[in-house]
């Protein structure tokens, strides 16, 4: 049985990978590798020749490729293409990020790369190909800012260029391919806020195209891009240290995670002046206009010390949870301002709920019947929530949100969020806060009248659930429950 494997094979390269190895080589099977079996399952089903298999393995973890392993033992394929295309990167200082999903990056990158090459080298035959997907990273000394990233993919190009000497007497060409930047979920996951990299990259069809005809040809590099062939080329005439420093500069490092608010601090204040200007209207309907600007001032002066500790939780690449961080530094700030003025708690988070009911009341009915009917219930809306849920469940970002997303059920509610993880809450905590969490949670309701989104759920986090069951239902009655 002739086939081909190709790990990552759920999206982006390695979608393409799949498909074009399936037009240019007659194979029995193609077995697709990936967390994902429903895009594992579509893959199989754009396949035009080969049959595709589903492997939903994690290789990022320990004893994964041990079922990959019995399955070929098992099997005993003529292995004709090993892609091994699997992998991902995480920007930001290596100091200032969670070891763990570190060390999985590593485990990914290197160790699964090396056990499948391994498992896979004494079922392929002369003719046979591997593909290892590097990056242009590979070439270079180090890049400061994806100090563990660089180095996994500075470890495939040299374990990859040795392997394709040790097989060349078993006719068994390995290729290496070295792209910069490509059109794929890598910046969702990698938190690359400052830059663009899906409208920066090149097409991944056209990245693939060239490495199927490189190993075709057997050689052993591909390099795809001016780009990339400068980043080649540039090491073997300038020192380290320069290169260092102008591959670093180029990079998310301080400036799209530790200085990702600090960036945008005029922008950031001037939305955080706009929801003073309604708080302040409320303020000032319970109390004096003194007082009222009193707190307003305070207020604005603490949040300007917030800005600098604004947790990173993936930047413009997750705008959902970054604008719900952003949200709750809005509360904190006027909680702590309302504290020192010796307001009571439920009184602080009265002005809160008050101030977003005003806020989303007060809008033209028609509008938000609009917005109901287009996007907040719209396929579009569904997708992007979906894919939402599933870069958040790689917690590549410790201190941002975990969710699930829930099919509806055609009656009760048309779709739903399971919070594991709640940002807010993880914020608040760690600035002593706390108790204000539930207050937030609250506001939720008055939006959802407000765009008649018929948001109801059972439990939250804020007030000892397991979850946030959150469900919305078309034009349904708004219910908190939870009390």
């Amino acid at each position: 049985m002739r086939i081909a494997i190709v790990t990552g094979a759920s999206s982006g390269m390695g979608v393409e990978f799949a498909l074009q190895i399936d037009d240019v080589i007659e194979l029995d099977e193609i077995w697709l590798i990936a967390r994902r079996k429903d895009r594992l399952d579509e893959v199989s089903r754009k396949l035009k020749r080969a049959k595709g298999i589903p492997i939903v393995l994690n290789l990022s973890q320990k004893g994964e490729v041990e079922k990959l392993r019995n399955m070929i033992a098992d099997e005993k394929p003529d292995i004709k293409f090993l892609v091994n295309n699997a992998g991902y990167g995480l920007v930001g200082e290596f100091a200032q990020q969670e070891i763990r999903p570190q060390l999985d990056m590593i485990n990914l990158n290197v160790t699964a790369l090396v056990e499948i090459t391994h498992c896979c080298i004494p079922f392929m035959k002369t003719g046979s190909h591997i593909i290892q997907v590097g990056s242009v990273f590979g070439h270079l000394p180090g890049v400061a800012g994806w100090a563990v990233y660089a180095a996994t993919k500075s470890f495939v190009s040299s374990f990859s260029f040795a392997l394709s000497k040790e097989l060349k007497s078993s006719g068994i060409n390995v290729t290496t391919v070295t792209p910069a930047g490509v059109k794929t979920e890598f910046g969702d996951v990698a938190g690359a806020g400052r830059f663009d990299l899906v409208s920066m990259g090149s097409e991944p069809a056209v990245v693939v195209k060239k490495a199927i005809e490189d190993a075709m040809n057997k050689r052993m590099l591909s390099i795809f891009g001016f780009e990339a062939k400068l980043s080649a080329f540039l090491p073997r005439i300038l020192r380290k240290e320069t290169m260092l420093k102008i591959v670093s500069s180029g990079t998310a490092s301080n400036q799209s995670i530790s200085n990702y608010y600090i960036n945008r601090e005029a922008r950031i204040k001037k939305d955080f002046e706009k929801s003073m200007l309604l708080f302040g209207s409320v303020l000032a309907g319970k109390y004096n206009k003194e007082r009222a600007l009193k707190i307003v001032s305070e207020a604005t002066q603490k949040y300007a010390d917030i800005i600098p500790i604004l947790p990173y939780v993936g930047g413009d690449n997750q705008p959902m949870m970054t604008q719900r961080i952003l949200y709750a530094a809005t509360c904190l700030a006027l909680y702590r301002a309302m504290k020192d003025d010796g307001t009571a708690l439920t009184e602080i988070g009265q002005v809160i709920y008050d101030s977003i009911n005003k806020e989303y009341s007060t809008f033209p009915k028609n509008i938000l019947t609009k917005i109901n009917k287009r996007l907040l219930f719209s396929d579009m809306n569904k997708k992007a929530l979906r894919n939402a849920a599933i870069i958040s469940q790689e917690r590549r970002f410790p201190e941002s949100g975990v969710m699930l997303y829930v099919e509806g059920d055609e009656n009760n509610f048309d779709y739903g969020l399971d919070i594991i993880e709640c940002p807010i809450k993880k914020f608040l905590e760690k600035q002593n806060a706390a108790e204000l969490t539930t207050y937030i949670c609250k506001t939720d309701f008055p939006v959802s009248k407000a765009n008649s989104s018929g948001l109801f759920r059972t439990s939250t986090l804020a007030e000892g659930g397991r979850v946030c069951d959150m469900r919305w239902k078309k034009n349904g009655p708004v219910s908190d429950i939870v009390g």
